[in-house]
């Protein structure tokens, strides 16, 4: 077990949950009145709680911050200073520290101490500037992918839903970057967290005929705990390099992400 002394701190993050409000009106923050700092594998890593009476590890309603009532905690997983989406987790699953996945046993907030524990769980979840998980899907034409067969191009694993209209009103953004890149150099990959094939099956094709897509492989996992493997960040794009390292985590500006990626590619 690790022991990590808290202290008071005033740091904001984006806000951690999925809600109605925060859907409607854009990405708000909040603040995070906690934070410590522990040693793994001879690097230090800062981690930060919000403000709460009880703080909850366990989730009676789900795994993913649509679902889960469980605290959402920070880690700057980057070590940048900076606490974005993609670094909140939820206190009650195993989450990915560098390579290697840890769990937090307990948060005692009268003694200001917190503990985690390093557990052997299969590697899951995205860091910017680590390799990918390791993953194998299969899509729904019987195609397999894997964290293996898409190195050698920039792809773009992109979580999304048949319901999500600001998902699919992307797709002619990323078929003219591929048309600037070439389709060799730039692959997609769409997960569908839809929850039935069928109810898939009766909304994509009207989709793709207006948006575009079609032949990009498509993988249904059914929920977005089922696309935990790359990380609790709801809907949006990951975007891995040609060597398997992931560059960014659901980017607001897509375009300029993968712009970056293939600039930085050439220096």
């Amino acid at each position: 077990p690790i022991s990590v002394a808290l202290k008071n701190c005033n740091v904001v993050r984006p806000t951690a949950k999925v809600t109605l409000f925060g859907a409607l009106f854009g990405s708000l923050e909040e603040k995070v009145t906690l934070t410590g700092s522990f040693d793994h594998e001879g690097v230090e890593y800062s981690i930060y709680l919000p403000p709460d009476r009880r703080y909850r590890l366990s989730s009676s309603s789900g795994d993913t911050r649509v679902e889960s009532n469980a605290t959402y905690i920070s880690v700057d997983m980057d070590r940048n200073g900076v606490l974005e989406t993609w670094e909140s987790v939820s206190a009650h699953l195993p989450f990915r520290v560098a390579d290697s996945m840890v769990q937090i046993t307990e948060i005692d907030k009268d003694n200001m101490r917190l503990t985690l524990q390093q557990v052997d769980a299969p590697l899951s979840g995205s860091i910017v500037g680590r390799m990918v998980a390791p993953f194998s899907v299969t899509t729904i034409d019987g195609q397999e992918i894997t964290d293996k067969t898409i190195l050698g191009k920039v792809t773009l694993l992109d979580v999304w839903a048949v319901t999500c209209h600001n998902c699919y009103e992307k797709f002619p953004t990323i078929r003219h970057m591929q048309k600037i890149y070439s389709p060799e150099k730039l692959g997609v990959v769409l997960i569908s967290t839809d929850h039935s094939k069928d109810f898939y099956d009766s909304k994509a094709p009207a989709i793709f005929e207006k948006y575009g897509g079609k032949d990009w492989p498509s993988v249904l996992v059914y929920s977005f705990s089922g696309a935990l493997r790359f990380g609790d960040f709801g809907f949006g794009v990951l975007i891995v390099d040609e060597e398997g390292i992931v560059r960014s985590v659901a980017p607001k500006d897509l375009e300029k992400a993968v712009e970056k990626v293939f600039k930085d590619k050439k220096q």
